[in-house]
């Protein structure tokens, strides 16, 4: 991984551990079997997380946002993988429609985004990242449809 990008993905681990609480530091350094001090130096970026302890992370906090920063600058982009081991009952067979709703919101919420750029005389740098998470929900739901269908054929 490049610095910078090393330094992004501690940034947003420290932002999602700190700034917006989803676990405790001290708790997802023992669940991936770190002293503290030792995952506060990769939390801050002094010392890069290496895969395996990238992999773990994600387990521990699972938020694809870690995912979108390690992907980024790629053609790739974060799906989760819905529970294995087991084939979806009636209910949520109609999963499937709420991705395939999901991914039109999604593009609504595009179009009207570009309407209000637009109206507003230009694309300025907060409207472009609007859009462009507009576009990364459309395409993640888009995808996490294409591997429901693909892997529940008798759905």
């Amino acid at each position: 991984m490049s610095r910078k990008r090393t330094a992004d993905f501690a940034a947003l681990v420290h932002h999602l551990l700190v700034a917006e609480k989803r676990r405790p530091v001290k708790e997802v350094a023992k669940a991936l079997g770190m002293k503290y001090a030792t995952f506060y130096a990769r939390m801050i970026g002094r010392v890069p997380f290496d895969p395996d302890e990238i992999n773990a992370l994600l387990r521990e906090v699972p938020d694809h946002r870690l995912v979108d920063c390690l992907l980024a600058e790629t053609q790739y982009i974060a799906v989760p993988r819905p529970p294995a081991g087991r084939k979806p009952d009636a209910r949520e067979n109609t999963g499937i429609v709420a991705h395939a709703l999901q991914s039109a919101a999604e593009s609504f919420g595009i179009l009207r985004e570009m309407t209000l750029v637009l109206d507003d005389g230009g694309l300025g740098p907060e409207a472009r990242d609007r859009i462009t998470a507009h576009i990364h929900e459309a395409e993640r739901g888009l995808a996490a449809l294409r591997w429901r269908l693909a892997h529940h054929p008798a759905i």
